[in-house]
């Protein structure tokens, strides 16, 4: 019994991953009559099958209607070809009712009778003429524009290219050598209307709005099949290109898409913009990362628990495998990896909290130390004093206190007049 079902299981399984032919309820279609005018294909093995012909008038050409079962596509499919591998296509659907639709024939020439004269066709509107910014050399207001234009977007003149509309030719012939001209676009998208005057010395000879259809030629990053939220996107499902686009399109860059997580639905063909994907999640919240705390040129590594999800420069709050009371604020700088840099700034504090307490010594440790710990702080120990001063930029490391708990407290100076003196304290560096 178990084996049958696993058998079934696995047959389920494979008829899901198989190729499918869907017999349409009804269809038109002049004879001969192919699979593909009768049927919807999916899959690469349906799609070969697609011209093979399931049905050829009968002699007498007097059908109009017939109606084709799954079983007569089959016949005509393996009368057809003789190899189809049925078990990698799925054949369903009950009935087509097919409509035969006549072929016109010629009439002779003997029977031509004058046709009426044709009406007139009316014209379509003519597609917009560019002209590319750096193609355009003359000293003339569309040439200003177009300067203007390219200035507005910060970019280079072969990379604009503008049009403009026949009902502002008025006011674009307007003669500019020796003028001065006032040019003041005043919005961004695919038609700019862009207010104009024309001074001859202080007074205005022609003022007028010109809109001006513009696009800009990016480099654009678009998806090569569907992608849906929550996807990774790497490089294989995406391409980029050179394309004509519309200022003020939020295009995403190809370096912000590769790696990130898709937010919104993409369909194949469609370009990412910078709302369409988010920062992959590099540190999850319990995760277990190694955090790198930079002093000068001292470095100290420690093992400690994300509290959050985090993203790439995000910061959030760990907390030390070693001191569950203490709480540090780190950079995320990639997968399982975290940085503090105690020189940073406020987005990089390294706060902890104070540690437990040490657990109480032997009754003869006690009273071996109590003489020594009445002369110095309680956490007084191996205080080092480095021969050679680490330094870095206007910070230099004075002394390094390693205390009983295993904690360690850097002591630098600054130029800073604010913070002359800073301290910070470490965790002990934890052993792989």
């Amino acid at each position: 019994m178990i084996g049958f079902v696993v058998m079934l299981a696995s047959a389920t399984a494979h008829s899901l991953r198989a190729d499918t032919i869907l017999l349409r309820s009804s269809a038109r279609a002049t004879a001969p009559v192919a699979l593909r005018d009768v049927a919807t294909l999916d899959g690469s093995d349906a799609e070969a099958l697609g011209d093979l012909i399931v049905f050829e008038r009968t002699k007498d050409g007097k059908v109009a209607q017939v109606d084709l079962s799954i079983e007569d596509i089959r016949n005509a499919l393996n009368e057809t070809k003789a190899d189809i591998r049925w078990g990698k296509i799925a054949l369903s659907g009950d009935s087509c009712s097919l409509r035969l639709i006549s072929e016109k024939k010629e009439t002779p020439v003997a029977d031509l009778t004058p046709a009426p004269a044709p009406l007139p066709v009316p014209k379509l509107p003519a597609g917009p003429t560019w002209h590319v910014v750096s193609d355009m050399h003359d000293e003339s207001l569309r040439t200003a524009i177009g300067t203007r234009l390219v200035s507005l977007l910060k970019a280079q003149p072969t990379d604009v290219r503008i049009a403009f509309a026949d009902a502002d030719n008025a006011l674009l012939d307007t003669p500019s050598p020796g003028r001065t001209l006032d040019i003041q676009p005043t919005g961004l998208g695919a038609i700019v209307p862009v207010v104009v005057r024309v001074f001859e010395g202080e007074k205005v000879i022609a003022a007028g709005t010109a809109k001006v259809r513009v696009e800009q030629k990016l480099s654009v990053v678009g998806a090569t099949r569907a992608l849906h939220r929550g996807d990774l996107v790497t490089n294989d499902v995406v391409f980029s290109e050179s394309r004509w686009t519309i200022p003020g399109e939020r295009l995403a860059i190809e370096s912000a898409v590769v790696g990130s997580i898709i937010k919104n639905r993409i369909q194949p063909g469609d370009l990412f913009l910078e709302g369409d994907v988010e920062a992959a999640i590099l540190v999850k919240r319990g995760d277990i990362v190694n955090v790198a705390c930079l002093a000068g040129s001292i470095v100290m590594n420690t093992k400690a628990r994300a509290m959050a999800n985090g993203r790439e420069n995000e910061v959030i709050e760990f907390t030390p495998l070693r001191n569950a009371k203490s709480r540090v604020t780190a950079r995320v700088v990639a997968q399982g990896q975290a940085v503090i840099n105690a020189e940073g700034g406020d987005d990089q504090v390294y706060e902890n909290k104070p540690v437990a307490e040490a657990e109480p010594a032997p009754a003869e440790a006690t009273r071996s130390t109590a003489k020594s710990a009445s002369n110095g702080p309680k956490f007084r120990a191996n205080i080092q004093r480095a021969p050679e001063l680490a330094t870095v930029g206007n910070t230099t490391v004075q002394r390094v206190t390693t205390r009983p708990d295993g904690t360690m407290v850097v002591e630098a100076a600054t130029n800073d007049p604010k913070k002359p003196v800073r301290k910070m304290k470490f965790m002990p560096v934890d052993v792989p």
